[in-house]
C-alpha cells in the first residue's frame, strides 16, 4: 500500500514538474497552472481528509469580508464554526474522557485567550475618553481573539484526535502549496500576470494573504512543521527543498521585517546551539544556509529572468539598509510607534481602550491617523496597557522557557525556537496579536512540551 502510495504522489510531481518545462519552452502559463490544479485535486482526494485536516488546509486562504467595515476573513473560519458545533457544542452534555495531555493544555491557552479577552472586555471603559471612539471596530477585534482562541482549542482536538503526525503531515504539504503559489504568484507577475498572489499587484509576494508581511509570518510559523516532519521520515531531500523553497518564498516578499527576523532567528539559534554544546548541529546549520545560498546565487547568476524578478526586491532591501533616515515607509511607522508608546505612557494600566489607536492618535496629534500600528507589542501597550502587554507576552515567555528546558529530551525543540525568534522579532513590525496561524502554532507547541513533562513525570509514551 504504502508503495502505491509513493507511486501516486511521484507522478502527481512528474506531471507538475512536466508542467512547468512547458511553460519554460511555450510561455503559455495557464497550462502549468491548470495541471497543478489537476494535480493538487487528485492529492486530496487521495488523502481521505476530515473537517480538521481542512480547516488547516484553508487557513492561509485569506480574504477581506467587507459589511460595514472591513474585516480579515479565513476560508478556514467556515470549517470552524462547524468543528466548534460538533466538539463543544452538541457534545458538551456528553461525558466523554479527554486526553490528559489536551486537558493540561487546554488550561494553559483557555489562560492565555481569556485573560487577553478580560482585558479588552475592560478596557472598554476608555472608549467615552475619545471624540470619535471606534466601538464596533473594539468588538469585532475581541471577536477575533474569541475565534483565534476557538481555533487553538481545535488543533488541540485534533492531535488528540487523529495524532501529531497527521498534524504535521498536512501542515507541511499545505505548506508547501504555499510557498509555492507565492513563487508562481511573483513569476505570472513578471510575465505581465496578475494571479492575485501578489501584493496590490506589484512584484511582493503574498500567496494567498493580502498581505506581504503576513505572507512572511506564516511562512516562519509553518517552517518548523515541515522541518520537523521531515526530520522524522529521514526525508533529507525534501527537507532541503523545504528549505529552499522558504528562503526563496521570504525573498519574493521584499519584507524588511522579514529580512531582519531571518537574520536575528537563525544567529540565535546558532548561538543557541553553541551554548548547548552541539557544535555539529550548529556547524550543519552554516552549511546548509551556505548550500542553499550557493545554489540560489548560481540560478540568479544564470538565469535572466530570476535576475529581473529580484531585481526590484534587492533595489527595496538597499533602499532599507544604505539610508533608513530617508525610508518613508520606516519613517512613518516610527511615527506611528512613538504615537503608541506615548499613548501607552499616558494610560499606563488598561491603555486607550481596544482598537482605539487610530481615534486617540488622531485626537492627541491633530492629524488624520488611519493606519494601525504596526506592531504587536506597542499595539497591546498603547490600547491595553501594560496588564493587556503582559497577558500577551507571558505564553512566548512560556513556551521559550518550557522549550529551553526540554530542548535535551526532543531534539526537534530547536525547529520550533526558530519559529518562536522569528515571530517575536515580526511582532516589532507588524500587529499579529489575532493572527489565526500564530495561535495553531502556539496550541500545538503547547501541547508538544506538555507532552514531554507528562511523559517524563510519569514515564510513558506519548503519541
Amino acid at each position: 500500500m504504502g508503495s502505491k502510495l509513493n507511486l501516486y504522489n511521484l507522478i502527481l510531481v512528474t506531471f507538475f514538474i512536466l508542467s512547468v518545462l512547458i511553460f519554460i519552452l511555450t510561455k503559455i502559463f495557464y497550462i502549468p497552472i491548470i495541471i497543478g490544479i489537476i494535480c493538487t485535486l487528485l492529492f486530496l482526494l487521495k488523502q481521505k481528509l476530515n473537517l480538521f485536516d481542512y480547516m488547516i488546509i484553508f487557513l492561509p486562504v485569506m480574504f477581506y469580508l467587507r459589511i460595514p467595515f472591513t474585516i480579515n476573513t479565513s476560508v478556514a473560519d467556515f470549517f470552524v464554526v462547524v468543528l466548534f458545533y460538533i466538539f463543544f457544542i452538541r457534545s458538551s452534555s456528553k461525558s466523554k474522557s479527554l486526553d490528559i495531555v489536551e486537558l493540561k493544555s487546554r488550561k494553559v491557552l483557555i489562560r492565555f485567550g481569556l485573560g487577553i479577552i478580560v482585558i479588552m472586555l475592560l478596557s472598554l471603559i476608555n472608549l467615552f475618553r475619545w471624540s470619535n471612539p471606534l466601538f464596533l471596530e473594539s468588538l469585532v477585534s475581541i471577536f477575533k481573539i474569541v475565534i483565534c482562541l476557538i481555533y487553538a482549542l481545535l488543533t488541540l482536538k485534533y492531535i488528540s484526535i487523529y495524532g501529531k503526525d497527521r498534524f504535521l503531515k498536512i501542515s507541511t504539504y499545505t505548506y508547501l502549496v504555499f510557498l509555492i503559489l507565492m513563487i508562481l504568484g511573483v513569476i505570472a507577475y513578471s510575465f505581465g500576470l496578475d494571479l492575485g498572489l501578489t501584493f496590490a499587484g506589484t512584484f511582493r509576494a503574498s500567496g494567498t494573504f493580502e498581505d506581504p508581511n503576513l505572507a512572511a509570518s506564516y511562512v516562519f510559523i509553518m517552517i518548523s512543521f515541515l522541518m520537523t516532519y521531515f526530520s522524522t521520515k529521514r526525508n533529507y531531500f525534501m527537507f532541503f527543498m523545504g528549505i529552499i523553497l522558504f528562503i526563496v518564498a521570504i525573498m519574493l516578499t521584499a519584507s524588511k521585517g522579514a529580512l531582519v527576523s531571518l537574520s536575528i532567528a537563525s544567529i540565535s539559534i546558532f548561538l543557541l546551539l553553541l551554548f548547548l554544546g552541539r557544535i555539529k548541529s550548529a556547524i550543519l546549520q552554516v552549511i546548509l544556509y551556505g548550500i542553499c545560498f550557493f545554489i540560489l546565487f548560481i540560478i540568479y547568476s544564470e538565469s535572466y529572468l530570476v535576475q529581473t524578478i529580484v531585481e526590484p526586491i534587492f533595489n527595496r532591501w538597499e533602499e532599507f539598509t544604505g539610508n533608513m533616515a530617508e525610508d518613508h515607509s520606516f519613517e512613518h511607522r516610527k511615527f506611528l510607534w512613538d504615537t503608541a508608546f506615548q499613548l501607552g505612557m499616558n494610560n499606563p494600566l488598561l491603555g486607550i481602550g481596544v482598537e482605539q489607536f487610530r481615534a486617540a492618535a488622531s485626537q492627541t496629534t491633530g492629524l488624520n491617523i488611519w493606519n494601525i500600528v504596526h506592531n504587536t507589542y506597542l499595539t497591546f501597550f498603547s490600547e491595553l496597557g501594560l496588564v493587556g502587554l503582559i497577558s500577551f507576552i507571558w505564553i512566548w515567555l512560556y513556551l521559550i522557557l518550557k522549550g529551553l528546558k526540554n530542548i535535551k529530551l526532543n531534539k526537534y525543540l530547536i525547529f520550533y525556537l526558530f519559529s518562536v525568534f522569528a515571530i517575536l522579532v515580526s511582532m516589532y513590525s507588524i500587529s499579529l496579536g489575532n493572527f489565526r496561524a500564530i495561535w495553531v502554532f502556539i496550541a500545538y507547541l503547547v501541547y508538544e512540551l506538555t507532552s514531554i513533562d507528562y511523559s517524563k513525570n510519569n514515564k510513558v509514551g506519548i503519541k
